[in-house]
């Protein structure tokens, strides 16, 4: 195994104290980001995603058609991406 240390010889107290400031401050941004990239990361629910953005109105039914998928399906993943 490789030996991954570190090779720099003085840190940057202050950009390393900047970097961890700025995480903190967007630690509520990376959460939502992570849990829509999460959702969007599902298969259907991309399809559902980008079809809604290209059509100005799509049903539940409509999007069961397009995608074969029972209704109840689409339902469910339509609710996660809802809450």
């Amino acid at each position: 195994m490789k030996n991954n240390s570190c090779i720099r010889i003085e840190a940057d107290s202050k950009q390393i104290a900047n970097c961890k400031q700025t995480i903190i401050e967007l630690e509520n941004s990376f959460d939502l980001l992570s849990n829509a990239l999460n959702l969007a990361g599902n298969n259907v629910r991309l399809k559902i995603l980008f079809l809604l953005s290209q059509e100005e109105e799509l049903c539940v039914c409509d999007l069961s058609d397009i995608l074969s998928m029972k209704i109840s399906a689409i339902s469910q993943h339509l609710r996660k991406l809802k809450d």
